[in-house]
């Protein structure tokens, strides 16, 4: 209950103040949950260490508060999905090869995209839909309903539809 109060206290809040103020108090909320989120500052490092195992210790604690940051940043742009709309994604929003989605499209088997949590993909996968394009994602439930009801509705509401992963392989068969 009490991840969903803060992630929807998170929201009204980056909804409430321009985009760059969002994006500022969310990089002072990250470096105190840096600080103070032990785990989870343990889990980042070991997971970066994984895949930089010639960083240093240094290095790894700059790119885990970087890790902290930009996930902070990419709930701003999650928490504001009510403000997306085709003005926004003109004035804001970079779309490069889309060709490739229609060249694919033409042969009408469908497409397949596979992206790695590189950037906001959650943005990502909504400019798509909101490009008129049928999109579909698999998504890792969140442990809590009430959370995970909030993040699917974010992403349904601007026509994205989600396979949750335990009936993924089904779906995205059908």
């Amino acid at each position: 209950m009490l991840n969903y109060i803060l992630y929807r206290l998170g929201q009204f809040i980056v909804i409430s103040l321009p985009l760059k103020l969002g994006y500022a108090i969310a990089v002072i909320v990250s470096d105190l949950r840096y600080f103070f989120a032990y785990n989870d500052r343990r889990l980042v490092k070991g997971n970066l260490r994984a895949i930089f195992p010639k960083a240093t210790d240094i290095q790894i604690r700059k790119m885990c508060k970087e890790v902290f940051r930009n996930f902070a940043k990419y709930l701003v742009d999650f928490f504001r999905f009510s403000k997306l709309n085709q003005a926004y994604i003109k004035k804001n929003i970079k779309i490069e090869n889309f060709r490739y989605f229609d060249e694919a499209l033409a042969k009408n088997k469908g497409v397949v995209v596979l992206s790695a949590h590189i950037g906001n993909w959650e943005l990502g996968g909504v400019v798509i839909a909101l490009s008129g394009y049928d999109f579909w994602a698999v998504v890792l439930p969140h442990k809590h309903k009430r959370v995970d009801r909030f993040f699917n509705y974010q992403r349904q509401s601007k026509g994205a539809h989600v396979i949750p992963l335990g009936r993924a392989v089904r779906q995205c068969l059908s």
